[in-house]
């Protein structure tokens, strides 16, 4: 008499379990979905555990624009009106491009004054705008030490309705208009405006 056969197990194939982890996948998340774009102000920051108030370092780089033309500050002094520069702008945007615009310059009170327009890409795409004032102060052989006050009010990503103060600290060459400039603030988030 043959000994009765063993209930035979159902046959294994390596593909059962990717199916059934590709199913669980696609339940949990419709993968035809794209994802969400991140929501600017106090919204992400709820979200993503992001503090509403952020540490605002900068640290850049610049030159003048070799097509530039000058702004007269004083008889004898001027500034290039263009600069270009190349740095690192708050945590969120990583390595930065900025394009300053010399607004405005004078001597007042013995001390070199300018107002500059920037404008900060990220390489997140993020931008940031931002309105600089400063002084020039021991000049030596065309170099002098740069004093800057930096507010800056949101633009696209992360900063929009965003507002925040920097203070830094740089050099500047009045002849060539190379220089550079590092500081620290604080940036947050303001109420939500209309999408």
């Amino acid at each position: 008499m043959r000994p009765a056969q063993s209930a035979r197990s159902a046959p294994r194939h390596p593909f059962v379990p990717l199916v059934f982890a590709l199913a669980a996948l696609a339940a949990c998340r419709d993968v035809n979905t794209p994802e969400p774009t991140r929501t600017p102000g106090p919204a992400l920051a709820a979200k993503s555990g992001i503090p509403d108030t952020l540490p605002f370092h900068i640290e850049q780089s610049f030159h003048a624009r070799p097509d530039a033309e000058r702004v007269a500050c004083s008889p004898g002094i001027s500034l290039p009106e263009e600069f270009d520069g190349t740095g690192v702008v708050t945590p969120h945007m990583g390595r930065t491009t900025t394009q300053l615009l010399t607004v405005w310059c004078a001597i007042t009170d013995d001390t070199l004054r300018v107002a500059l327009y920037a404008r900060d890409v990220g390489a997140t795409g993020d931008e940031l705008l931002s309105l600089v004032t400063g002084n020039v102060v021991d000049i030596h052989d065309g170099r002098s030490v740069l004093r800057l006050a930096i507010f800056s009010w949101a633009h696209s990503g992360w900063f929009r309705d965003s507002h925040g103060w920097a203070t830094a600290v740089g050099v500047i060459d009045l002849v060539t208009g190379a220089g550079s400039y590092r500081g620290a603030g604080t940036i947050a988030p303001g109420p939500e405006g209309p999408e």
